[in-house]
């Protein structure tokens, strides 16, 4: 069992790291953010963004399961730019 640490991925915001962040701890894997400051000051894109840190046994399963969740969340995603013809109706044709 490997205790080496790798850089998982690099998020712009520290809302977005953590979001990821919870998501892996929920599922029992241990994260570490770095650089965490740098994205409040928004900085981030700067500077390289917060990085998102896992040991090395977990980057596989890790990657998987936000690679699910951004699938998922594509799947759900929405237009806002179209509206359907029931709520052109409804909005008197705005």
């Amino acid at each position: 069992m490997s205790n080496r640490l790798v850089e998982l991925k690099q998020f712009p915001s520290t809302v977005e790291a953590s979001i990821a962040r919870g998501i892996l701890e929920d599922e029992g894997i241990d994260v570490q953010l770095s650089d965490e400051g740098i994205g409040d000051m928004r900085l981030g894109p700067a500077v390289g963004g917060v990085r998102l840190i896992v040991r090395e046994e977990d980057v596989e399963r890790a990657t998987a399961i936000l690679a699910s969740v951004h699938r998922l969340n594509e799947d759900e995603a929405v237009d806002f730019g179209e509206r359907s013809e029931e709520a052109e109706d409804e909005a008197g044709g705005c």
